[in-house]
């Protein structure tokens, strides 16, 4: 993993850092406490004048992304971290109206008299 961060603070962490492969984490690598991480992410949304959602939101707002640009299951499945396709399939990718409304146009198409 690339790290962007300047020499001065590598000087000052120095043998303190540990790579956890956390997504999120604090200056020494380590985990961030779930209520600090929490707090955080609200004064976030407040201060972008956002509507309040959990943290967790991201996650599922994220496959609904990947859903609506047609990204195949498996390469969802991996890049949600999902142990199971079965997983990302039936909590994550939801069904959307405009999905809908191609799986109806595609049948109606099939089935069109010439």
């Amino acid at each position: 993993m690339t790290y962007n961060v300047s020499v001065k603070w590598l000087v000052e962490v120095g043998e303190k850092w540990r790579d956890l492969g956390a997504v999120f984490c604090n200056l020494y690598g380590d985990f961030y406490d779930p209520g600090g991480m929490r707090r955080k992410f609200k004064k976030l949304l407040r201060d972008a004048d956002l509507p309040d959602i959990r943290f967790h939101d991201l996650r599922h707002s994220a496959a609904m992304v990947l859903a609506v640009a047609q990204v195949d299951l498996k390469t969802a499945q991996e890049r949600l971290g999902h142990g199971s396709i079965a997983t990302t399939a039936d909590i994550y990718m939801q069904v959307t109206l405009k999905m809908q409304q191609e799986a109806v146009k595609k049948l109606d198409e099939m089935f069109k008299r010439s």
